[in-house]
């Protein structure tokens, strides 16, 4: 460091932060979330050899006898143990019927965090910010979690999330952007109130085990049959719609779904940076022509009831659990 520190930043040493800039190479060095106590007198020391003035052994701290290792993962059994901050290497983190009812930032700020299981607690609202995460797993069964955010799919956890639980809630409906979702292969859903599902279901090709038992299901999204599932359950939902209807929009389309399905056609790629948010979530809400598989937009494409055999549902080897026969005709809302 001789004669190599271009400025040290001390502001917020109140606040554990402080930042170290260097002549070659011209990097800074951040340092945060540290103890402002001990922050202090490193950066006193710090500036005692900068000054060239005599260091003694005495301000040395000595080496630690034993090295403190890092702390990876986490259960939390009992609502008293729950701490007010977690580990900041925390890869995992199990915190089951501890009575929680939010789901706070020292949650949302485990940036390492890719196993996260809050399950059996009464968390009624998901925090967007979860969606930052790199969250590969993500369990909040046996919550009373009515609807999801609309940001929570668009960060990290888009391109991170392989499993997603959200078994006995209060859900109704299950968000486009859910469908969007290009390494999820584990859907667990069943023991809400699900009426409908996306139109756009059918593009979760990673999709592999989906389970939406016991809800409130009259019908499918006729884009379940482009689906390659192992497994699937879709017992305990009436699934009594008619087997054959045909429904006309009484409106032409408007040019911003016009042009929805035209960008959707062309295979461009937009985020929220390039249109706004409402924009994007009505190309995620886009399906596909049944006939034609030209994009369409379900608010203003007309639609048909039709079925499927319900084996046809699953891979050859694929497990159904279901109370019906294989033969049972499934009934389904296909976008014309």
């Amino acid at each position: 460091v001789d004669g190599n520190i271009a400025q040290v930043f001390t502001r917020c040493v109140c606040e554990g932060r402080a930042r170290i800039s260097f002549h070659d190479p011209k990097h800074d060095v951040v340092i945060k979330k540290a103890d402002p106590a001990n922050l202090r007198g490193f950066l006193s020391l710090l500036g005692r050899l900068v000054r060239g003035q005599p260091v003694e052994c005495a301000d040395l701290s000595q080496p630690p006898t034993k090295v403190t290792p890092v702390k990876s993962s986490m259960v939390v059994a009992r609502r008293g143990d729950y701490p007010s901050r977690f580990p900041d290497t925390l890869k995992a983190l199990t915190a089951r019927g501890c009575s929680l009812a939010r789901v706070g930032r020292e949650v949302t700020s485990l940036e390492c965090l890719s196993h996260l299981d809050l399950g059996e607690n009464c968390v009624r609202e998901i925090p967007a910010a979860l969606g930052d995460l790199p969250l590969r797993r993500l369990v909040l069964a046996g919550n009373k979690v009515r609807a999801f955010p609309e940001r929570l799919f668009e960060g990290r956890v888009r391109d991170t999330l392989e499993e997603l639980d959200v078994s006995q809630n209060e859900l109704s409906a299950l968000p486009p952007g859910l469908c969007r979702l290009p390494k999820l292969a584990k859907l667990l859903a069943p023991g809400n109130n699900l009426r409908v599902l996306p139109d756009s279901l059918g593009s979760m090709r990673s999709l592999r085990m989906l389970d939406l038992s016991y809800n409130a299901l009259q019908y499918l999204p006729g884009s379940v049959v482009e689906l390659e599932l192992d497994w699937l359950s879709l017992s305990g939902n009436p699934m009594d719609g008619p087997a054959r209807e045909i429904h006309v929009p009484s409106e032409v389309p408007s040019l911003v779904a016009l042009a929805g399905c035209i960008t959707v056609a062309t295979g461009v790629q937009l985020t929220a940076e390039d249109v706004p948010r409402e924009l994007l979530r009505l190309l995620w809400a886009s399906g596909r022509c049944r006939a034609c598989r030209a994009p369409v937009f379900p608010d203003s494409a007309p639609w048909l009831r039709a079925s499927a055999r319900l084996r046809t549902l699953v891979r050859p080897s694929g497990v159904l659990v279901h109370v019906l026969g294989d033969s049972f005709q499934v009934p389904l809302r296909a976008l014309a």
